[in-house]
């Protein structure tokens, strides 16, 4: 017990540091977000819904290369512990975001859309190569284990899509990993956020 006493000194130590007023980073600094307005206990449903948008974003084809989604979702628990509440909802709202995000990428590969991600600089080769060879390395299991791979989680829906895997397979596996990687990570938050509140008491 004194050897994790310890580890949330030491964490709660590196926070601190990090949260130093020089920072100017949001991503660094998620006590000040909670002093922004939709950050609050009259919000709590908008609040959820900004989540949601960011799972919906973090998620769409290689525009999530270009947002801070996993930082947010952290984010996201670690508020919902430090508002005393549940997080469930917010599990509720970031999963269902992820799922909408994913299909639609899902069937913009299907149609091929790669001009129209090439046009909005949204596509480079690499990037396709990347999802290829991850998808043949993988199979239907990569699609839920990218869910908890940053750079992978916008590329790898669009990839399924564009090289024809079925509807079926790619749903029942992105379902499985959004959900899993959602409460992953929605946790991980939420128990950091407790562990400082426990540390300053």
């Amino acid at each position: 017990m004194s050897k994790f006493y310890h580890i949330l000194q030491k964490c709660k130590r590196l926070i601190e540091i990090m949260f130093k007023k020089e920072y100017a980073y949001i991503k660094y600094k998620p006590i000040f977000m909670l002093s922004l307005p939709i950050f609050s206990q009259e919000n709590i449903l908008l609040s959820f819904a900004f989540f949601g948008l960011v799972s919906f974003f973090e998620s769409l084809a290689f525009a999530g290369l270009f947002f801070p989604g996993t930082t947010l979702i952290l984010f996201a628990g670690y508020f919902c512990a430090r508002q005393g509440i549940s997080p469930f909802l917010a599990i509720i709202f970031i999963t269902a975001g992820g799922l909408l995000g994913g299909a639609v990428s899902f069937f913009l590969g299907k149609i091929g859309a790669t001009n129209l991600l090439e046009r909005y600089h949204l596509l480079k080769p690499a990037q396709l190569h990347k999802g290829q060879k991850f998808l043949e390395k993988y199979g239907k299991y990569g699609v839920s284990i990218a869910r908890f791979i940053g750079p992978l989680r916008p590329i790898v829906p669009f990839t399924a899509g564009l090289f024809k895997m079925s509807s079926k397979r790619f749903f029942i596996s992105d379902i499985l990993g959004v959900i899993l990687s959602t409460i992953f990570y929605v946790l991980v938050g939420y128990y950091f956020g407790e562990g400082l509140i426990f540390l300053s008491i």
